[in-house]
């Protein structure tokens, strides 16, 4: 039963993050980028379980074009400050949830990309929780 599901969230995660690592229905809203690292959020809770379960959606379609790491992709330069989010975000950003997400991400897909990110976060917003928890 659990396997099914999960084999069935396969499309539904090609639904909802495209090739580009966008995420279309979550960029429509008023904080599109918070949005989307929550959405976000709740496919590394999914893939954490399908995977106890034989379920690959982290490396989902292929590893090259894995949609939860495009997704990451996508959002790391706007929430790094290196490029403005284009579309709605009328609240402020709340990045230590997409630190939570990268640093588990730097893990899954062993990238020095995102643990170097993790430590500039983690240095900048002089938040002990991070080292304690996310380290």
């Amino acid at each position: 039963m659990l396997f099914r599901s999960f084999q069935n969230a396969k499309k539904l995660l090609l639904a909802q993050i495209d090739v580009d690592g966008l995420q279309a229905l979550e960029t429509e809203r008023t904080n599109g980028l918070s949005y989307s690292i929550f959405n976000l959020s709740a496919w590394f809770q999914l893939a954490t379980l399908a995977k106890l379960q034989g379920v690959d959606l982290w490396d989902y379609p292929s590893a090259e074009n894995a949609r939860i790491k495009l997704a990451i992709n996508y959002a790391l330069p706007f929430v790094a400050g290196q490029k403005k989010w284009p579309l709605q975000q009328i609240n402020a950003l709340q990045p230590d949830d997409f630190f939570r997400l990268l640093n588990r991400a730097s893990l899954q897909y062993s990238s020095e990309k995102y643990a170097a990110y993790t430590e500039k976060v983690a240095f900048k917003t002089g938040n002990p929780l991070h080292d304690i928890f996310y380290r």
